[in-house]
Order: C-alpha cells, then structure tokens, then sequence
C-alpha cells in the first residue's frame, strides 16, 4: 500500500483465461476481485485488450465459437463475453484450407488394414503423423508476415501439443517412420531433484527470510534437520506472524541456522552467487549430507551444476541474487531456458510439448492430440482433504461395520473441487487453441 499510494498508483495486468497453474497454488479469484472492482468510466479504469495479433481469422473464429458457449463464471471462472472475445489485429493476406479440422477417430470401427490390433494411442499417433506429413507434401503455405509473402511449410511450423508427455515417445516414432524429424521438450527434471530444490529454496531464504515456504522447507530437511513438532510448537505461539518471527529466538538450534541466514544475505550483497553456493555448500555440509542418499553421484552433479548455472547466468554482467532466483522460477514456470539455447534452432523439427509449456509462445500450425483423454480426478477421491474455503474435511468409517462414509463437508467439498478443476481445463483448452498462427487440428476418440 505504501509504494503504490494505497492503490493509487497501481497497475495490474493479467488474463485469467491463461490461469493454468492452479497446481501451483494459482488462484484466478484474486485478480478476478481486483478486475470486478475496475469500471470502464471511472477510476480504478478498467482497459481491456481484446485485439489479438497472432492469428488468422479462422483460429480466431473458431476460439470464440468454441468459448462463447461454455465459457462462464461458473465454468472457467471468467464470462466470455464481448471483452473477452478475440478481435483480429494481425495483417494477414488471404490463403487456402485454413479451416480448423476436428478429426474424430472411432474405436469401434474395424479396419482389414490395421496391423496388428494398433492400440488406442498408437492409432492417434498414425493419424497425426499421417496429417502432419500430407501438409508437408501439399506443401501447405504459412504467410510470413516480415517478408509478406507465403512459403511452404516446415517440420518446424508445426507443434503437437499434450496434456503430458506419457506418449510422446509413440507419437515420435509414428513420425519418424514417416522421415519426419521430431523434437521433444521433456520436462524440467532437473528441478524434481530434491538437492536442487533444497539449494533454491536456501536462496530464497537468504534473499528473503519471511519466504514461509523456503523457510519450512530448509530447516526441515535433512541438511538443516529440525523438527516439525518443533517447529509446529513455535507456530503455535502466534500463527498471525511469518514463520521467521515465530522461529527467531526460540531456541539455540534455530537461532543458529537463522544467524548464518543473516550472515550469507550481508555477503550476498557483495559476492557472486556461485561463490554464495559454494559458501553454503561448505557451512551446511550440504554435497556429504545429500550425497549420502540414494543417487548420491548424480545428487553430488546435480549441486555442482546449479554453481556453474550461476556462473553462466553471472557471465550476462549479473550479479544479483534476486534476479538469478527470479530467472531459475522463469525456467520453472517453463519460460526460459537453462542451456539458453533452444535445439529447434539447430534443426527444422516438429515440436512435441505440453499446453502449458507452450504458453506465451506461438506456431503457424498447432495439433492438438489426446483431447479426448478423461481427466485426473486423483484428488478428488481421497478420504481427507484441506480446502481454503470449508477447512479440513473427511469421511467417516464405521470400524465396527467395516464401512465408509461420506460427510456433508466431503460432497461439497467435491462438488467445489470438481467444478475447479474442470474450469482449470477449460482454460487449458484456452492457452492450447490460441498458440496456433494460422491452422487447428483437433485429434479426438
């Protein structure tokens, strides 16, 4: 409030039809209360940007068919209304055969020609693998809009896009048999490694010691090894406050960690960040503690590699610890990238990768595979749960009748979650069809 006048001087941008990252916490209603208190004629001023400069009328048209009839408040949490449609804003000179094409394949039908049973995937694989391939022998035209004028296609026009990655390996030899050369963007598995997480988040804590979530997660893991009834015991006292303030000066143990926090944040300001890692590395003993667990060799690599990142990322003229987290969450949130090249440059490749790995990027033609796969309702099927909303809630078991079942809390709290998860899909759907420059193709079974 201080540094914006109390909202005086504050400007917020966001679409919450791109809020795709609810499993990380993301929460459309925040921005949604903000943008309700907004108005067109008075201030706060509500400025909506509907013209779109990356596609064709025809991916535009279809978009707004598609999201005008299911897209609500209810369903995807945002109405898609006149503001929120699509409005064409790119140049574009006419071209042929640019209408989306939904392509339905039939499990029940039996073809002589299928060899050996084909599966299910294998079967959608085929048919991507065989649409992909007649555009590049028709020699499809995508327009370039620097050279204003059409050029045939290119293995690398063209992106399939997934749900995940469990069948891209299917998909690519689908295409490979057919000479077509594919690259795949696996995912950031660097960072599921738990030494790499452990090493961010101590960053984050020397950057901002009321980070409760780093905080939590180094001074309880192995290196740091600190309660959690201890640390729950300190919560305890004031769970209004940072979890900072409740640990600060509970006891020698902590105060220890927390003294050497404050110690590496004065030296953060003055030294490199590979340096700090390698600081860390030998106050906390970090590369013999986590090395001694299963993996150590790759665990031992892995630690290394994040000073050599710093190095690469401090070769770029900077220093600063702030920003060097603020690049490693960019690569998280699939933005960026670590190698700082991207191999499609080295090669003329279709891409395979995730919708939300493709957010905020753009391709002349975007196939959409495996949409009519059924969603993950895992968390929706547990005996317990945590909801911001109703708290905790739970099923009850008769121990006597050996039987399950299920409270008033828990239907709602389903019902709730279902509706979330599904309005999360919706807008994934969003992000998946609005890559594409100038061409749809929708697999479907």
């Amino acid at each position: 409030n201080s540094i914006s006048n109390n909202n005086i001087n504050l400007f917020i941008v966001g679409d919450v039809k791109q809020s795709i990252y609810r499993f990380r916490s993301a929460n459309p209603e925040i921005f949604n209360n903000d943008k309700n208190l907004a108005s067109k004629e008075s201030f706060p001023k509500l400025i909506t940007l509907s013209k779109n400069f990356r596609s064709r009328r025809e991916v535009l048209d279809f978009c707004n068919f598609i999201f005008e009839n299911v897209m609500t408040e209810h369903f995807g949490e945002v109405t898609y209304d006149e503001d929120e449609m699509l409005y064409l804003g790119a140049n574009y000179k006419e071209g042929k055969n640019l209408n989306t094409e939904v392509y339905i394949i039939d499990d029940k039908d039996k073809n002589e020609d299928d060899e050996n049973d084909l599966t299910k995937t294998e079967k959608e694989a085929i048919a991507v693998a065989n649409r992909i391939k007649k555009l590049l022998d028709d020699k499809f035209k995508v327009y370039d809009r620097k050279k204003q004028s059409f050029r045939d296609i290119k293995p690398s026009d063209v992106v399939i896009l997934l749900r995940s990655m469990n069948n891209t390996n299917i998909l690519k030899e689908a295409l490979n048999k057919r000479n077509i050369s594919v690259y795949m963007e696996n995912s950031n598995e660097y960072f599921d490694n738990y030494e790499v997480l452990f090493v961010i988040n101590m960053l984050k804590v020397i950057n901002n010691p009321y980070d409760d979530v780093a905080l939590m997660s180094t001074i309880t893991s192995p290196v740091i090894n600190v309660s959690y009834d201890k640390i729950a015991e300190a919560r305890s006292v004031n769970k209004y406050v940072s979890l900072y303030k409740n640990l600060n000066g509970y006891d020698e143990e902590i105060d220890n960690y927390l003294n050497k926090i404050e110690v590496l944040r004065n030296k953060s300001k003055t030294i490199a960040i590979s340096k700090l890692l390698s600081i860390i590395y030998n106050e906390f003993n970090v590369i013999p503690i986590l090395s001694a667990y299963k993996g150590g060799i790759n665990r031992q690599k892995n630690l290394e590699q994040m000073i050599k990142h710093a190095s690469d990322f401090e070769s770029k003229g900077i220093t600063n610890l702030h920003m060097f987290i603020s690049y490693i969450e960019n690569v998280l949130l699939n933005k960026g990238s670590l190698e700082g090249i991207n191999p499609l440059s080295e090669g003329d490749n279709v891409l395979i990768t995730t919708i939300h790995k493709s957010k905020g990027l753009e391709y002349p033609v975007v196939i959409l595979s495996e949409t009519g796969k059924g969603f993950n309702f895992k968390d929706i099927r547990e005996s317990y749960a945590i909801n911001e909303e109703l708290g905790f809630v739970c099923n009850i078991r008769d121990n006597d009748y050996k039987l399950k079942y299920e409270t008033i809390p828990m239907m709602l709290f389903k019902e709730i979650e279902k509706n979330k998860m599904l309005s999360e899909e919706l807008r994934i759907l969003y992000v998946a069809l609005t890559r594409a420059k100038e061409k749809i193709r929708s697999e479907e079974r």
